[in-house]
């Protein structure tokens, strides 16, 4: 196979802007979820951590890419 382009997909900023609308969705729910279930308030909490570390890692560690390729063929 050949690689005949590679591009990364999505602008930076506009997918950090989408990640922080998420988590804030993310957030607010959980606080939802917290005023009705009080008692469960550990794990909502532990939930929203868990969400936040995640887009840590996508904002920093994880590169979007598309790759084309082409078969080679034999002659």
């Amino acid at each position: 196979m050949e690689l005949i382009d590679e591009k990364i997909a999505g602008n930076p900023e506009e997918i950090k802007s989408e990640h922080e609308q998420e988590f804030d969705y993310i957030t607010l729910r959980c606080n939802e979820l917290i005023n009705r279930y009080p008692e469960q308030k550990s794990l909502f909490e532990h939930y929203m951590e868990k969400q936040r570390e995640e887009y840590e890692v996508l904002e920093n560690s994880v590169v979007c890419l598309t790759m084309v390729i082409k078969e080679k063929h034999l002659e």
